[in-house]
């Protein structure tokens, strides 16, 4: 990447000289680029079009380029449809008052350049609605610049998937200010959009980014940033080969909000050394590792209200392992320090762990907060989204998501990912925080539904047995005031299945031959309305051929052959058909299958001086499993080769940035290095480093000498080999005393049990670990602030190293006895010391030949996208566990040891790959890769894709349903079938012969857009065909009820309003109510319903007092309904409030005071056409009276006209503002608010 950056920039400054020149030359000759009009116009397809020419619509120019020279502010480029085989490189920028814009018809596809469109210290350009593909750099690149807007684009396929070829969808370099959104970037090579070094205050919004993939190494995400102060909101990351976004080194004080992260192949979320960051409100589903992830030197972070479930609990993405970081959410290394989590959402249907901080694993949120105090609002509980296995992440009614975020957590947003604003459920108490209790934890708010009514009950629903585990359930459609959206199917109870509407039959393969079952069906709609369940169809299985398990397995064994081996025999089982194989368990786990004449299992995946225990059950050719058997248990051995090899210590006299210990014996490759360092005063850590390895691994904890300073164990498992030995520096940020001391082992690894304490005293003891296993290295070390002048080891220790006056000194202690370990040092006198004691396990067993390199390495294409790899079979002294295949040098598989073929699969037609196979042993050493062998795939059958379809429209069929329509697109071969994109994201998938899709469960007055691509069997696709608007109507009639005010003459406590006709339940209360100069918020409730809500912001009386709107957006039924205002103590207090029916989503609202004699709240945001529009008024001089605004009617009014209400019932569509007239000037406190 780094070489193509220079090589870009080397290009950049080329085209800016060249187009400099040309623009100079424009100026000499006196042709001015303005000469051409504001509309500069692109067809490649027009007979008249001409580079020399003006650029009008009689005669185009036939290249964005040709137009891109001549632009210049307040420009506009269009382009017709066509394919443009260009780089486009703009002479000119805009300006704030006069930007340039490039625009796209449909159909517009820049292509096969280094990039469609690159841009060098240009700013105030707008690039909107290209398709850029199959470019060898990026497809929009940018170099400097600002104020840039790159928006509608599709970016796909840029670079190749070779080492130095890769290339990101959208990459900015040194560019700030700029606004990144409603791009689609897929199947690139590097990031889909990727913020680089210097590209500082830029917005990332409403993407999706997805499919991104180096292929030759796990390195492309959906969207990376290594520069800092940036805002990445709202997109939607999925399937990239690697995190979905990625804050790296550089990205620090970044803002990641309301975006969707799912399926991606290392983390959902990742924060590696960056500082400040703030990852709020998001939601984090089914990643290959840590969903959420903070980590190495990352700190200051602010984690909360977000989601992550079911991440870090799948094997493997696409073949590469995922046993990296765990837990849905993962703080580790120094990052706990100084993170807060709160306000988190985590769950998994199977695995562990649920949250890992600090190096520690927890089950719970309340597990972490009893251990750390994190999470003290944090939940443990599924999330409730509407369909996990479809990827739809949105929330469902009773969700304990709904209503509980904190709404003051920094950065968090007043609408979601869809747009939609923060939203009261009234079925839900509000548990949240901040100054709206109701927001919901992640990326969606949920729309509570208007409709109430259910769908009819399924008829003739009956049962039909197709086999002895295989029912079919089938019944009549139902019928929904709105629509149907699905059936739920209940077996005895409880729910089995769902379907869609268009479904009416579901097959159930869980049951069991022989038994009699019940099923019922219900119907529900996209409000969530069930109806009640059908009458029960019942059913009963004929009997299978073979039900009979097998015998359980006896006379189980398990025996350590090393310390990473273990094999565990049995006796045969016996079946009355025949036993087909043997499944072997570890600690309940399964690690191993065997077939029915095998009966031992060898599995090499242990530790060294651990405790195991192993079970084995039997099955048949039926599926029948036995019961597992009696455990057996087993240690295994401490490795042979354990052994001190030397240490050193330092304790500088004066202060320093930096000390070092030489090592001056050999050090073995794969040898540990332990040593624990302190610095007294410096801010910040204590950093470690050697001349062979670099830095070190800090362990989890630190001290520090008495609030100051840092105390810290680093350690460094798995050396490289040093012959001539090795310096370890032990460095701080500033001058301060470094003390330090630190040994070398053989045969010990990987980091089990650590504790630390400090005191004052004449015995300085660790604290003991939590239990371990006999064997381990014990390793502990001390600091002391006095220099005590001496130091002896702990019984049973020997000491290894101690500074001149015992500042510092390690000892360890090898193989230990099992269970806790303490170290301890004897001082002279007291003294304060700070104490640590580490165990180590052992690193492996003495076995260190590799296995022989494999020979006769074959590779034949299969198909035009797989290939098979076989090979000669290795041998190995002990014996071989695998082997390892590699294309183009990069590991796509692993398979055991009795296995000698492989089959690749995913692979591009007419492309030549590079196959080489390594083996391995049980120890883990590797053999050399064998000879490569060379495949190229045949050419596909067909690789065109369909025509783009047309005249796509989309009509809405109710307030919560839009149908799609589109004309047939055509294809060399044959359409298979239609995809359908709502706001960029795939909503369907429909056959090649059906023209039209409904699209449920949408929200009233909501304005969406939609696009279609058509694809073969082959798997092509067009490109997305030209977007498709519709706003959905108002749910139901809005209608004004009644409405009353009030103003108190004295100052008092309380004031009412009553409300004397019926109130129906459903209705929304609304008002704008005000205190004069009491302490604290005017408070509003009534009689029936209690509390209202409080909607965001607030007015005063100069400084004091409160003017605020309250609104209760679902009332109870009422035959009458009293309003109480409320003060913490006697003041004056003024309301005016309403009725309405048909509406109670608060939508927008805009709030202003002044002095004149017209009042006016402001204007809101756009709204749709047929929202309530509701203006409230207070006065501070009673004016005595008040007239409404235009179109408004005024609905109640103070005798004094001290408050007032007016609305109107179905608003134009646009900004909405209310007014109203009064007789003379006075100070005034007006609002409007819109509702749905």
């Amino acid at each position: 990447m780094m070489e193509w950056i220079a090589r870009r920039q080397n290009k950049l400054r080329s085209a800016t000289l060249a187009a400099a020149l040309a623009l100079a030359g424009g100026l000499l000759t006196g042709v001015g680029a303005q000469g051409a009009g504001s509309t500069l116009y692109v067809n490649i397809g027009s007979a008249s079009c001409s580079d020399s020419g003006s650029g009008t619509q009689a005669q185009p120019f036939c290249h964005i380029q040709a137009a891109a020279t001549q632009a210049t502010a307040g420009q506009t480029v269009s382009v017709t449809a066509g394919t443009y085989n260009e780089d486009v490189s703009p002479a000119a920028s805009g300006t704030s008052s006069a930007p340039i814009t490039y625009t796209a018809a449909a159909g517009v596809k820049v292509t096969g350049g280094i990039e469609g469109f690159a841009l060098s210290s240009r700013s105030w350009i707008t690039i909107h609605g290209f398709t850029v593909t199959t470019t060898t750099g990026p497809g929009i690149y940018t170099n400097g610049g600002s104020n840039l807007t790159i928006d509608g684009n599709h970016v796909t396929k840029a670079g190749s998937p070779n080492p130095g070829q890769t290339a990101a969808g959208i990459q900015l370099v040194g560019t700030t200010n700029s606004l990144i959104s409603n791009n689609l970037t897929d199947y690139n090579t590097d990031p889909g959009i990727y913020l680089s070094t210097g590209s500082t205050g830029n917005d990332v919004n409403h993407n999706v980014s997805a499919f991104n993939a180096e292929q030759w190494q796990r390195n492309a995400q959906g969207i990376n940033d290594i520069a800092s102060g940036n805002t990445i909101r709202f997109n939607l990351t999925h399937d990239n080969e690697d995190s979905g976004i990625q804050m790296y080194p550089g990205g620090d004080n970044t803002l990641v909000t309301a975006n969707v992260s799912y399926n991606n192949g290392d983390h959902g979320i990742d924060d590696l050394d960056v500082t400040g960051g703030r990852v709020i409100g998001n939601t984090v589903y089914h990643n290959c590792t840590s969903g959420i992830n903070v980590e190495g030197t990352s700190g200051s972070y602010l984690v909360e209200n977000n989601i992550s479930v079911d991440n870090a609990v799948y094997p493997a993405y696409k073949g590469i392992a995922c046993s990296r970081r765990a837990g849905n959410i993962g703080i580790y290394d120094s990052a706990p320090a100084s993170t807060i989590a709160d306000y988190n959402l985590v769950w998994l249907t199977a695995g562990s762990p649920m949250y890992v901080w600090n190096d520690t694993s927890y089950d719970s949120t309340a597990s972490l907060n009893s251990a750390t105090g994190q999470e003290a609002h944090g939940l443990t509980a599924p999330p409730g989204f509407v369909s996990s296995a479809g990827y739809n992440l949105h929330l469902v009614e009773g969700s304990p998501a709904i209503d509980s975020a904190n709404s003051g957590a920094s950065g968090e947003q007043t609408r979601d990912l869809d747009g939609k604003p923060r939203i009261d459920d009234p079925t839900v108490p509000n548990s949240g925080a901040g100054p709206r209790t109701y927001d919901d934890r992640g990326a969606y708010e949920f729309q509570p539904a208007t409709d109430t009514q259910a769908p009819t009950v399924p008829q003739n629903v009956r049962a039909v047995a197709n086999s002895g585990t295989s029912v079919t359930v089938s019944w009549s459609a139902s019928t929904d005031n709105v629509g149907v959206a699905g059936y739920d199917v209940y077996r005895g109870g409880s729910k089995v299945g769902q379907v869609g509407a268009s479904f009416l039959s579901y097959t159930d393969t869980t049951v069991q031959p022989n038994t009699a079952y019940s099923y019922t069906v219900d119907a529900f709609d996209a409000a969530g309305n069930h109806s009640a369940q059908s009458a029960a169809a019942s059913v009963t299985t004929p009997g299978g051929s073979d039900t009979q398990p097998p015998t359980v397995p006896q006379n189980v064994t398990a025996n350590a052959t090393s310390p990473t081996t273990v094999t565990v025999a049995w006796s045969a089982s016996t079946d009355n058909v025949g036993v087909t194989g043997y499944d072997v368990y570890r600690g309940g786990t399964k690690v191993g299958q065997v077939n029915g004449s095998t009966l031992t299992y060898t599995d090499p995946t242990v530790q060294p001086s651990t405790t195991y225990s192993y079970t084995v059950d039997a099955f048949d050719a039926a599926g029948n499993h036995s019961a597992q058997s009696s455990a057996a248990s087993v240690t295994t051995p401490a490795p042979a080769n354990l052994r001190f090899d030397q240490a050193g210590s330092v304790a500088t006299p004066n202060t320093a940035t930096s000390t070092t210990i030489a090592f001056t014996s050999p050090v073995a490759s794969g040898d540990l290095l332990v040593g624990w360092f302190a610095q007294y005063s410096a801010a910040g850590q204590v950093r470690v480093s050697d001349s062979v390895n670099g830095v070190w691994t800090r362990a989890p904890g630190n001290l520090d000498f008495g609030g100051s300073g840092d105390i810290a164990l680093y350690y460094l498992a798995g050396s490289k080999a040093a012959p001539g030995g090795l310096t370890i520096t032990v460095s701080a940020a500033t001058g301060t005393f470094l003390q330090a001391a630190a040994a070398d082992y053989s045969g010990a690894g990987a980091l089990d049990r650590i504790s630390m304490a400090s005191g004052n005293s004449t015995q300085a003891s660790s604290g003991s670990t939590a239990a371990v296993p006999a064997g381990e290295l014990v390793f502990a070390g001390l600091q002391t602030g006095a220099s005590p002048g001496s130091a002896t080891a702990g019984n049973g220790f020997t000491l290894r190293t101690i500074t001149g006056s015992a500042e510092a000194a390690a000892e360890d202690l090898f193989p230990s006895a099992a269970g806790a370990q303490t170290g301890i040092f004897n001082l002279p006198s007291p003294a304060d010391w700070y104490a640590v004691v580490a165990t180590f396990k052992g690193s492996g067993s003495a076995d260190t030949q590799p296995p022989t390199a494999p020979t006769n390495v074959r590779a034949t294409a299969a198909s035009p996208t797989s290939a098979t790899v076989t090979w000669s079979a290795s041998t190995d002294n002990v014996g071989v566990t695998g082997y390892d295949v590699y294309r183009g040098g990069a590991k796509v598989a692993q398979v055991a040891g009795s296995t000698l073929t492989y089959g690749d699969t995913g692979l591009q037609p007419n492309t030549t790959y590079s196959y080489t196979v390594d083996a391995f042993d049980a120890a883990g050493n590797h053999s050399a890769q064998s000879a490569a062998a060379t495949v190229t795939t045949p050419a596909g059958s067909d690789t065109q894709p369909p025509t783009v379809p047309q005249n796509v429209t989309a009509t809405a069929s109710s307030p919560t349903s839009v149908t799609v329509g589109w004309s047939a697109s055509t294809d060399n071969v044959g359409v298979t079938g239609y995809d359908v994109y709502r706001g960029g994201a795939k909503v369907a998938q429909v056959a090649g012969s059906t023209l039209t899709y409904t699209d449920t469960g949408l929200q009233p007055n909501t304005t969406y857009s939609y696009t279609v691509d058509a694809f073969d069997a082959a798997g092509n696709h067009s490109a997305q065909s030209a977007a498709a608007t519709v706003t959905t109507p108002a749910g139901g009639t809005h209608r004004f009820v009644q409405a009353g005010s009030v103003a108190t003459p004295n100052t008092s406590t309380t004031a009412t309003i009553g409300f004397g006709r019926p109130v129906a339940a459903g209705d929304l209360l609304v008002g704008w109510f005000a205190q004069y100069d009491a302490a604290g918020q005017v408070r509003v409730s009534d009689n029936i319903n209690g509390a209202w809500t409080r909607a965001p912001g607030n007015l005063t009386f100069g400084g004091s007092g409160d003017i605020a709107l309250y609104y209760l957006p679902n009332s109870k039924a009422a035959a009458t309904l009293t309003i109480t205002v409320s003060a913490g103590s006697g003041t004056f207090l003024q309301a005016a409030a309403a009725e309405y029916s048909g509406v109670r989503t608060l939508d927008q609202i805009h709030m202003q005071s002044g002095v004149s004699a017209t009042a006016s709240s402001g204007a809101t945001g756009s709204v749709p056409a047929g929202e309530v529009v509701f203006a409230g008024l207070q006065t501070g001089a009673s004016p005595g009276s008040v007239g409404a605004g235009p179109g408004y009617t005024l609905r109640t009014v103070t005798g004094g006209a001290e408050a007032a209400a007016e609305d109107q019932l179905a608003g134009p569509a646009g900004p909405q503002t209310g007014t109203f007239n009064l007789p003379s000037s006075c100070d005034w406190y007006a609002v409007v608010a819109t509702f749905k």
